[in-house]
């Protein structure tokens, strides 16, 4: 297995660490549950996805389709916790087409085995190390005949200092992390497995705004640098993002961000300004915080292409059907059952 590999596999390991909790208490006690935006005390989802056909005025829910979007079909398993100890998912015929089942140790080790169609199976082990404040320090990784390692250093006011990646004992990767006097990450360094930096970035906040962001990437033997600039407005809470690549100041993004009265994100607008043909692109979503409208459209406003999603809830707040349409013909349904501790 080279290098490379294995670099992709502790990363995705290390996310995993970051999203998943465990059964015992005073392990893990990171909620999975909110990456997959789910409510309340959710023990386990069986998505299903179906083709949605219109039959003259009506709509039919057609055949079974292998995904939608985002969707699978799949049936993920949690504990109380909210880690995530199981997953399945399948194809329109209900073939099997991956498996990934955890298990969790009351001495903190993760064993976790996945197996996909026509591979044969294959298995980690991860020890997960916390402090007192229950913030993740150390994690070993035992992966077929690799082994690495990846540790958190904290600093007094136990934000992350530095982070560092290792396989067989070697540093394949560290990141150093700096603050400012208000809590503000304002530098970056990354480095490489020789201890050369590759990567530089630098941001000057204005009271509690990100008003410049600067990175200088000195990788593939060559520098670049790619600057934003951020505008804030408060009256609608939208944002601008100038972004500079090399000079070229007269083309940027402007990204306009608008949240109803309880700060929840319902639409977000992007429009490259400086270029004679461009795409914008419109995103909403409802007060659950589930996608509503993807909407593209070229500057001409003749191409337009919009997606919408509409959904039926349950008492808890976690959708269990959702259609969707593409510019205004159906396209597909997804159902899902949800079962409560």
């Amino acid at each position: 297995m080279n290098t490379s590999t294995v670099i992709k596999k502790i990363y995705v390991v290390l996310l995993f660490l970051i999203l998943v909790g465990c059964e015992e208490s005073d392990i893990v006690k990171v909620d999975f549950l909110k990456s997959r935006n789910l409510r309340g005390q959710v023990k386990s989802v069986n998505t299903e996805v179906f083709d949605l056909q219109k039959n003259e005025d009506k709509l039919e829910v057609g055949p079974k389709i292998n995904s939608c979007y985002f969707y699978k079909n799949s049936i993920t398993n949690f504990n109380k916790y909210g880690g995530l100890t199981s997953e399945m998912e399948f194809s329109g015929r209900g073939d099997t087409l991956r498996v990934v089942q955890k298990e969790f140790k009351s001495d903190s080790s993760i064993i976790t085995t996945e197996r996909g169609l026509q591979r044969k199976g294959s298995e980690e082990i991860v020890t997960a190390f916390y402090d007192d404040q229950d913030s993740l320090v150390k994690a070993d990784i035992i992966r077929s005949n690799d082994t690495g390692n990846i540790t958190w250093e904290r600093d007094k006011f136990h934000r992350i200092s530095q982070r560092s990646i290792f396989l067989k004992d070697n540093v394949l990767s560290k990141i150093v992390y700096e603050y400012d006097q208000n809590g503000h990450l304002v530098k970056e360094s990354h480095y490489s497995k020789d201890s050369l930096p590759n990567k530089a970035i630098t941001r000057v906040f204005k009271e509690k705004y990100l008003i410049y962001e600067s990175t200088m990437d000195f990788r593939d033997g060559d520098t670049m640098q790619f600057i934003n600039r951020y505008i804030h407005y408060r009256m609608d809470s939208s944002v601008i993002a100038q972004d500079d690549f090399e000079g070229g100041i007269t083309q940027y993004q402007r990204i306009s961000q608008f949240y109803d009265e309880d700060s929840v994100l319902r639409r977000r607008v992007a429009t490259p300004v400086g270029s004679k043909r461009y795409n914008i692109t419109i995103r909403e979503w409802d007060k659950n915080g589930n996608l509503i409208k993807h909407k593209t459209m070229e500057s001409d406003e003749k191409d337009i292409f919009e997606v919408t999603y509409t959904y039926d809830y349950d008492k808890e707040g976690n959708w269990l059907e959702m259609k969707s349409f593409a510019n205004g013909e159906p396209n597909c349904v997804v159902t899902r059952k949800i079962e409560y501790y």
